[in-house]
């Protein structure tokens, strides 16, 4: 058995190192180097955050660097979902060969986060699953919920302005803080939701159809999304799936006609702005019940 002196050193050697682990994950400056050991979640931290940059993985064998390794041994649940390993490097930092740098360029991060999202369940809600977790996302994305609230902005003063031109000045502004709010935060469903709102006030029908997909993607539970998206191929004449969407936000418990009412006083005046005649079935669906 080892003696009480070295038992009482190796145990504050631990306690240091939880600390130190605790200090680096809440964003505190250490001399711990954190790497993980999936390259999914690897490449989620390459592409998250600035969206005009490109971000690098660096590669590391673990037999080279074996004697700078520690293992927290209490970890909390982000080191675990994170599959998180520590470097202590003797000088403070690693300078890594060329060979073992991959970059990861800026107009690929937002389709690689997408397809982390669809088809490895890795996105920012699980990576930053704790408090702490929840306010660094909170202040990395910070400026996409700026945008998104400057676009929503543009897009009320669209909607309240009172010359054609004004109107189109403000929608186009609404696009561009939407777009600015997606290129920070792709997995942002109403900047995708409300950008096709816009694009439906401005007549593109597809491109509205586009952004209501993705949004319906990424939030399949948001009834509105469903909604807007009927309402836009009511304008194209896709009537079946223009009802599917209707109904299917119908289900949901949104008031579908008083959201259509939000856009259009009746079915009559939808017909004469529009010069769309709605079938029946159709605009039963969005006329009040008479009493």
């Amino acid at each position: 058995m080892a003696p009480p002196n070295v038992i009482a050193a190796l145990t504050e050697e631990a306690r240091d190192f939880e600390i130190l682990t605790e200090i680096q994950h809440y964003g505190g400056k250490t001399n711990l180097i954190d790497f993980t050991t999936d390259y999914f979640i690897a490449l989620f931290f390459a592409c998250d955050g600035r969206y005009d940059q490109d971000g690098r993985i660096i590669l590391q064998k673990t037999d080279e660097i074996s004697d700078m390794i520690t293992h927290p041994r209490n970890p909390r649940h982000r080191v675990i979902v994170q599959k998180s390993v520590f470097i202590r490097p003797p000088r403070g930092f690693i300078e890594p060969d060329e060979n073992d740098i991959v970059t990861i360029p800026a107009n690929l991060k937002e389709p690689l986060l997408q397809h982390l999202r669809d088809y490895h369940d890795i996105f920012t809600e699980i990576i930053y699953n704790d408090i702490h977790g929840f306010i660094r996302n909170q202040n990395i994305h910070g400026d996409a919920y700026t945008r998104f609230h400057r676009g929503f902005a543009c897009h009320n003063r669209a909607n309240e302005a009172s010359t054609p031109e004004e109107k189109q000045q403000k929608y186009e502004e609404a696009i561009k803080h939407y777009t600015e709010a997606i290129k920070l935060k792709p997995d942002l469903a109403e900047a995708y939701n409300n950008r096709g709102n816009v694009y439906t006030r401005k007549g593109e029908f597809d491109n509205a159809i586009r952004d209501h997909n993705t949004a319906i993607k990424l939030n399949p539970d948001d009834a509105s999304t469903y909604h807007n998206r009927g309402e836009a191929r009511l304008h194209l004449l896709e009537w079946e799936e223009a009802k599917l969407d209707l109904t299917a936000a119908k289900n949901m418990g949104l008031d579908i006609i008083a959201a259509f009412h939000n856009d259009y006083e009746s079915v009559e005046d939808f017909e004469q702005k529009t010069g769309i005649q709605l079938p029946t079935d159709i605009a039963a669906l969005l006329t009040p019940a008479q009493a």
